[in-house]
């Protein structure tokens, strides 16, 4: 039945120039269609997601182009949208995508950004089915002082090692100079970075450039006057004018014996001895001890989630414990917390100094 209804459309479309010259591809496109699927939501791929102009101010109007690759061997058209979350974005009709590559332009949008980040998705309509492309794949848009951006950075988290001053200890006027040991998980960027006690700016440097990793920064010398009993201070990394906490609950605390910050971190700070995922299962002792320094090392509390995602499966199959042991600074006191299995779905433990 199929084979005579190809015959018959084909030898239609020869002996009729009036039909070869009207829409052939539609009118091929539209047979096919009722002959069964051609494209499945597996053969298609995002591989960019372009924004124009980029970054683009609020209420500006902008277009967006997309590349797809189409790794089937057939032709098909669908309805594509880019959405974040449920909300539409924009919205490219009855696009043809044919095999390899393909470069959709939607229609321009005065789309209102309004937080200061936007996380978009692409999903085609195929045969009335909304189908996210690529589901894990997002292509995030962040607000910079240019407007929104698609190429933007990311910035951060910064996670701090150390901190650390000389003359340790140190009077009331007397010059000193911080050391900072900075961890930047982001992308590259050029920063302002601040050491700050309460609200008042201790010593800063301006326009440093934080390259992804480990960073030692050396503050000028200062004359902060330490007054009161004790001050505890916090690090701030501002990109573009926007000020990034960095590890807020984690501080540094300078007691007023002459005024020194080692003998705080002696006594009252956690130190990671180990980080164990799996333990249960045989694997390795400290398998994730990196991961739980970054977290948790320098703090007084530190509550810290166990995630699978984060800390990848060392033991498929086998449900999982989560073993972490600190001391607090130099006190050789050990202290220790288990989560139970499976602890990877998202349970929490929390290291505390001093031990009790």
């Amino acid at each position: 039945m199929k084979k005579g209804g190809l015959i018959f459309f084909l030898s239609l479309f020869v002996l009729s120039p009036s039909v070869a010259q009207s829409q052939p591809e539609r009118m091929f496109s539209q047979f096919f269609d009722k002959m069964g699927p051609r494209i499945q939501p597996g053969d298609l791929e995002v591989r960019e997601l372009e924004m124009s102009p980029d970054p683009v101010w609020q209420g500006q109007p902008m277009g967006f182009q997309v590349t797809i690759v189409n790794s089937s061997n057939r032709s098909g058209r669908v309805n594509l949208s880019i959405r974040d979350k449920d909300e539409m974005i924009a919205q490219a009709n009855d696009v043809m995508l044919r095999p390899g590559t393909n470069r959709i332009d939607f229609p321009q949008t005065r789309y209102r950004f309004e937080r200061n980040d936007y996380c978009f998705t692409v999903e085609a309509d195929i045969g009335g089915n909304r189908i996210p492309i690529d589901k894990a794949k997002e292509f995030c848009v962040r607000r910079t002082a240019r407007g929104w951006s698609l190429n933007a950075p990311v910035v951060g988290p910064f996670l701090v090692e150390t901190l650390e001053m000389s003359p340790d200890p140190v009077q009331a006027g007397q010059e000193v100079l911080f050391r900072l040991r900075l961890r930047n998980q982001g992308s590259p960027v050029r920063a302002n970075i601040r050491i700050q006690s309460r609200d008042a700016i201790v010593a800063e440097v301006n326009d440093f450039r934080l390259p992804q990793g480990r960073s030692e920064i050396e503050f000028p010398h200062t004359r902060y006057r330490f007054e009161g009993s004790d001050h505890c201070f916090t690090v701030l990394v501002d990109v573009e004018k926007t000020p990034y906490p960095v590890d807020a609950a984690k501080q540094f605390c300078a007691q007023s014996v002459g005024w020194t910050l080692s003998k705080s971190i002696r006594q009252t700070s956690i130190k990671v001895l180990s980080g164990t995922y799996g333990g249960n299962c045989g694997v390795r002792l400290g398998n994730v001890t990196d991961r739980l320094i970054a977290a948790c090392d320098g703090r007084t509390t530190c509550e810290y989630t166990v995630d699978v995602r984060t800390l990848g499966d060392p033991a498929p199959g086998c449900l999982k414990d989560y073993v972490a042991e600190w001391q607090c600074g130099n006190n050789p006191q050990r202290a220790g917390v288990t989560a139970s299995p499976e602890a990877g779905v998202g349970k929490t433990i929390v290291l505390k100094c001093p031990i009790k």
